[in-house]
């Protein structure tokens, strides 16, 4: 048995990590596996990977954002990270893409927190380690990314629909 670190990196287009098996519906140069992350089960074993990657909105694309997560739960060991970024809405980029089919909030995952009062609704447990808001892409204006992240609470409830972030990161742990 290998102990190399196995990872995936979901919907990944032109971004090819030389590290990762690199997935996408298309297939573009580098891209390992072929297929329709709406089409169920993934090809992959239970508990491959170590790491998952999951950014450019993959998961705001798919057609069930619970059956994609619990697909991911199912491929991913215990302790896995998964890197999931995706515009934040009311973010102007939340549906200029028009594949999206989900919008994501500061909260997309708390429904998959071990304990969560509604984590009845799925199996698929995740314990969020960090979300970050990222206000700017703009390199002359991304030293301002702190601010919405100082209280973000405070930022989504009261501010975010003046000043729209242009995205959010999570880093998840998947929990089994």
């Amino acid at each position: 048995m290998s102990n190399k670190i196995r990872k995936l990196n979901l919907g990944c287009g032109t971004d090819i990590r030389g590290e990762c098996v690199n997935l996408d519906i298309v297939k573009l140069p580098g891209v390992d596996v072929i297929w329709n992350l709406d089409v169920y089960p993934w090809p992959f074993k239970n508990n491959e990977f170590d790491e998952i990657y999951a950014g450019s909105n993959i998961l705001g694309f798919v057609g069930d954002f619970r059956k994609a997560i619990e697909e991911i739960w199912r491929i991913s060991k215990h302790n896995t990270k998964i890197y999931v970024e995706s515009p934040l809405y009311p973010s102007i980029n939340c549906f200029s893409d028009p594949h999206t089919k989900k919008i994501f909030t500061y909260n997309s995952f708390v429904y998959f927190e071990p304990g969560h009062k509604f984590g009845y609704y799925s199996n698929a447990k995740f314990r969020t380690i960090k979300r970050e808001i990222i206000l700017f892409r703009n390199t002359n204006l991304r030293f301002l990314n702190f601010i919405p992240n100082l209280f973000p609470r405070f930022y989504v409830r009261f501010l975010a629909n003046i000043i729209s972030a242009d995205s959010i990161k999570f880093i998840l742990e998947v929990k089994k």
